[in-house]
């Protein structure tokens, strides 16, 4: 039996986001139902990760397929670089990730086969939808000020530095401030918040609201049904955009079509219409759960064409 191993951002020190192992959960989760196979994670610490573990002293040339979970691919990585090169003998298989455009300085595609949520003309759903409902009950605020939650990406040099205005999202973020006093800062970054999984997803049950821009920001409050206003910080758009169809919700932004006092307005539009609003999330929330499965079941049959 040919062997599988999976691989994501936290196959790498001090990398991978609470959206990274939410795909890699989904993943694993619906792969252990139907073949044995090992993950390669660089912290053990991630217990809903489904296959054996190996880190320490990987037979690398043991392995004859490959499975890469979430995230950008992103050429100039180096920590992604030196991992598909350990594994270049196998079958290749990427899935809930983004490429660049193929014109792109940073545009690159090591696999034989990609189920991407960006980047291909055929554009799948992303996993984590898939395991968001682990948050805690919602407790938001009781004052009379709403709890808004900041989920921000930082500085996104991969994009090229012209392209990235996350200086103009700090901007607008600071005038919030003035407004908002119950302001909670959210890192999903696994290592860098120096918080556990539970403990990140906890910090969202505390938000009345959450403005991210990050696209799993945008995932997690769909799956718990937390009002939200995603904002686009790449010139031109970039995943929030290319995922999130303003058809579908129109509270996804480019940072230049925003100010505070739009943003202002936003907040108090859905706020004041949390019904309307409700059900145009739970639509969401299915449509993306659906297409999510319709990904998986993709994976599987290509899966079996290989193993079988």
């Amino acid at each position: 039996m040919k062997k599988i191993i999976v691989c994501w951002y936290g196959s790498f020190s001090n990398n991978g986001t609470i959206g990274d192992l939410l795909a890699v959960e989904t993943l694993t989760n619906y792969l252990s139902n139907f073949y044995k196979f090992d993950h390669l994670t660089y912290c053990n610490n991630f217990k809903n990760i489904k296959g054996t573990n190996v880190y320490q002293n990987c037979d690398y040339k043991s392995y004859d397929i490959f499975i890469f979970c979430c995230g950008p691919i992103i050429k100039s990585h180096l920590n992604f670089n030196n991992l598909i090169n350990k594994f270049n003998h196998c079958y290749k298989i990427g899935i809930s990730v983004s490429l660049f455009d193929k014109k792109h300085f940073n545009y690159l595609n090591p696999f034989d086969y990609v189920i991407s949520r960006e980047g291909e003309e055929n554009m799948y759903e992303d996993l984590a939808i898939l395991s968001t409902n682990k948050i805690a009950s919602l407790t938001p605020s009781t004052s009379k000020q709403i709890t808004i939650g900041l989920v921000l990406r930082g500085h996104q040099c991969e994009y090229g530095e012209k392209n990235c205005l996350s200086r103009e999202v700090n901007y607008l973020i600071t005038e919030l401030q003035k407004k908002y006093t119950n302001i909670l800062f959210i890192d999903n970054h696994l290592y860098a918040s120096n918080m556990s999984p539970d403990e990140i997803l906890n910090e969202y049950s505390k938000c009345d609201f959450i403005i991210t821009t990050r696209f799993h920001g945008c995932i997690i409050a769909i799956g718990n049904n937390i009002p939200f206003i995603g904002i686009d910080q790449i010139l031109n758009g970039a995943k929030l955009q290319n995922l999130i169809s303003k058809n579908d919700y129109e509270y996804i932004f480019n940072i230049r079509e925003l100010n505070i006092e739009i943003i202002n307005e936003k907040i108090e539009e859905i706020l004041n219409n949390k019904i309307l609003y409700n059900e145009k999330l739970l639509n969401i929330k299915n449509k993306k759960i659906n297409d999510a499965n319709n990904s998986l079941s993709l994976l599987k049959y290509n899966l079996d064409k290989i193993l079988y």
